[in-house]
């Protein structure tokens, strides 16, 4: 099942695509929705690296997950698949537009099950809503961040290529 989101954050893209390359702010994104935990991470974004996370799904379940980042273009776009967890297929593309009101984020995501925990149905029934709200939920975050001057705290620190 593909899923699409976009949203835009009044935030410019450069510094915006820092903030989500470092893999320990999915435990910011997801605070007060289902619970994320980073469990390891490589110190740099980059092809192959890795990250390990475990996340609560219906308020009672961790669920393991591996992802093995695919891409890697700064500041444009990067991508990971899972290489551990229930999917059979999770990919899942990040990308960042710059507008003249902020950085549109776009997600596309393909997400399968196996047979056994109900295939495409699956997904349907038991993830789509889950999925939807949390890109809901990690949208209204970005949003709090950026009014609350929250990003500016996480990003001020980011030396941006190209700016002195």
């Amino acid at each position: 099942m593909h899923f699409h989101f976009e949203h835009v954050v009044r935030f410019p893209r450069e510094i915006l695509f820092r903030f989500f390359e470092n893999p320990e702010r999915l435990e910011v994104l997801h605070a007060g929705g289902s619970k994320v935990r980073v469990l390891a991470h490589e110190t740099q974004l980059r092809v192959g690296a890795e990250t390990w996370i475990e996340f609560t799904l219906a308020g009672c379940l961790p669920v393991v997950l591996g992802f093995r980042h695919t891409l890697f273009e700064a500041p444009f776009r990067f991508a990971e698949q899972a290489i551990h967890g229930p999917f059979s297929k999770f990919i899942h593309l990040h990308e960042f537009e710059p507008r003249a009101d902020g950085t549109l984020v776009r997600d596309s995501l393909e997400v399968r099950l196996p047979w056994y925990y109900g295939g495409e149905s699956g997904v349907g029934h038991l993830l789509a809503r889950y999925i939807s709200n949390a890109f809901q939920h990690r949208a209204e975050t970005l949003d709090q961040l950026v009014r609350e001057g929250t990003m500016k705290q996480f990003t001020e620190h980011l030396e941006i290529p190209g700016r002195t």
